[in-house]
This record gives structure tokens, C-alpha cells and sequence, in this order.
């Protein structure tokens, strides 16, 4: 199953009531939706579907994970950290990560157009932030 804000408008209403995870430092599933760029936005661990939200937190992608071919061997969970946290087992190699950004533009960048769904929207934002920043200028010059 995969519900979508520009396939199915109607039926991703109903899970409109889905809070994304709570707080900075909360770690995000992050599973990645089939076919589009979004992320799972619910805290790690969590039951039912993967949830992606976008701005304001409005819900805009639905979906199950598959539990065919293409699944992790990866332990899960607690497992997972604790073998992490031991140092035991594969290690990553030093350097940059590939297809990641590299600097913080590019990751905000990243950040918006994966959470801002339109032109328009980025549009706005653009303009809202160059009010913000006239709006702290003149403030400045008067005070």
C-alpha cells in the first residue's frame, strides 16, 4: 500500500490524526517511501504504517514497508545499537558519504525540497524569509 497527497488526496485524510516524532534529538525511522524521495518522519520503532509529513506537519505520503526481497540482515532494534555501540562488526569507511550533502546549503536545500511539495510553496518561503530578514534590518537601523 502507498498513499500519496498527489494520488490518493482523499483517502491520506484519514490519517491526518498521525503526530510526526516529537523533539530534536528523537530519532526518525527514516525508511524511505517507494517511488518518491520522502522519509518515514515517526520515531524509530514505532507500529503501523510509515508516515511521511510535510509542512505544518500535514501528512503527505502512506505506506507499508515490504517484508519481501530487499529486506535488511541487519539485527533490528536494540540488537542493532548494541552492535554498534561494541564496535563489533562491519565498519564504515572513512571519507564522504556518497549521495549525501556535503555542506549545510546543500542539506537544507535537501531538507526543504523534501518536505516543501511545490514550486509555489518554495516560492513563498523564499519571500517570507526575505521579509524576515528586511523586517530584522530595519529594525536594527532603527533602534
Amino acid at each position: 500500500m502507498r498513499l500519496t497527497v498527489e494520488e490518493h488526496r482523499e483517502a491520506i485524510k484519514r490519517y491526518s490524526h498521525v503526530r510526526p516524532a516529537r523533539g530534536s534529538k528523537s530519532r526518525l525511522c527514516s525508511t524511505l517511501c517507494p517511488g518518491t524521495r520522502r522519509t518515514c518522519t515517526l520515531g524509530k520503532g514505532h507500529r503501523g504504517p510509515h508516515v511521511a509529513h510535510g509542512l505544518f506537519k500535514k501528512v503527505v505520503a502512506v505506506w507499508e514497508s515490504d517484508t519481501g526481497a530487499g529486506v535488511s540482515k541487519e539485527p533490528v532494534g536494540n540488537a542493532a545499537h548494541a552492535k554498534s555501540r561494541s564496535g563489533v562488526g562491519t565498519r564504515k569507511p572513512i571519507g564522504l558519504r556518497t549521495g549525501r550533502p556535503v555542506g549545510i546549503l546543500e542539506a537544507l536545500r535537501e531538507r526543504v525540497v523534501g518536505t516543501v511539495g511545490s514550486v509555489e510553496e518554495i516560492a513563498f518561503l523564499i519571500f517570507f524569509l526575505a521579509f524576515v530578514g528586511f523586517a530584522i534590518h530595519w529594525f536594527l537601523l532603527l533602534g
